[in-house]
């Protein structure tokens, strides 16, 4: 290993460790928050939240993972599902203590009502496929999927159901919170995340723009292929940590605690920013050149 090899990797390491310290922090706080005697907070709102960091928190966790393994792109798609918790706990969070409980109850009651009837209508034609080839195990087991006395279905037209399903949809939760989130919170950056949000579906999706991004990095020349693979693992350690920290000040929030993080978080952060910023700097000085013909030949 040169000279170089060995400090680009010990810079590498640092970053990892500063951003999990900085999720791990995060973590513990979120945890006092939610044993705190000042917390006020809905029963169900309560539990629901408490759910929804649970399931981010192993999101995170396997998003630290995929990461330390070399599979950046699959952390990308698992961040997909991490900005979806966290969107929700925004969402509940963020909104008036009056109209939360309500809120809460249509993620569970209204939500659970539309995904029923769809996989109603799904399992029945897996059931009827199952069949067919003789197998009445899977048919059973699929049938009991379509009985409204298990699975109530909502009592929505079909322009009801998409109303509520969009509502509940990453992008809308993040225009309602720009347009109508809390006065205390400065929301008007929220948007930046939809960008990134509809990368990791086209991976998802494996669409053509999935296929033309690895496509992209098998053409890229060594060296920019590092700084652009750097890069990307930054970016997704700063929305990694950044994210937790916005959900803990939005969960001290609803609980009627101040929202500040503390000074030590917000050194942890800053700390991390810091570790951050040369990656930034030499991903855009490689690029810069390129994107300034861009900009000229579009002129």
């Amino acid at each position: 290993m040169t000279d170089e090899e060995r400090a680009r990797s010990d810079e590498n390491n640092a970053l990892q460790d500063a951003t999990l310290q900085a999720v791990s922090a995060v973590r513990d706080a979120v945890q006092a928050c939610f044993d705190s005697d000042a917390a006020r907070l809905d029963e169900r709102v309560f539990s629901t939240l408490r759910r929804l960091f649970a399931f981010m928190s192993e999101r995170s966790q396997a998003i630290s993972f995929l990461v330390s393994a070399g599979y950046v792109w699959d952390a990308e798609i698992i961040v997909r599902s991490f900005y979806e918790a966290h969107a929700k706990i925004w969402f509940i969070c963020l909104t008036p203590e009056s109209g939360r409980r309500a809120l809460v109850d249509e993620f569970w009651d209204t939500t659970s009502a539309v995904h029923n009837r769809r996989r109603a209508a799904q399992a029945a034609e897996a059931a009827a496929v199952s069949r067919r080839q003789g197998d009445s195990d899977d048919a059973l087991v699929l049938s009991s999927l379509t009985r409204e006395d298990i699975f109530p279905a909502d009592p929505l037209n079909k322009q009801g159901r998409r109303t509520v399903e969009q509502k509940w949809s990453f992008a809308e939760i993040v225009r309602h919170l720009q347009k109508s989130g809390s006065a205390d919170f400065d929301l008007s950056n929220l948007g930046g995340l939809l960008h990134m949000y509809g990368q990791a579906s086209h991976m998802i999706h494996a669409d053509e723009s999935a296929l033309d991004t690895m496509l992209d990095r098998q053409l890229r020349e060594k060296t920019e292929l590092r700084t652009l693979a750097e890069a990307h693992v930054c970016r997704i350690f700063s929305d990694q940590a950044h994210c937790w920290l916005f959900s803990l000040m939005a969960l001290r929030h609803a609980c009627g605690l101040p929202k500040d993080p503390g000074p030590d978080l917000v050194a942890r952060l800053s700390h991390l920013n810091a570790l951050i910023r040369p990656y930034t700097e030499r991903f855009n000085a490689g690029q810069a050149a390129f994107y300034q013909r861009c900009a000229e030949n579009s002129d």
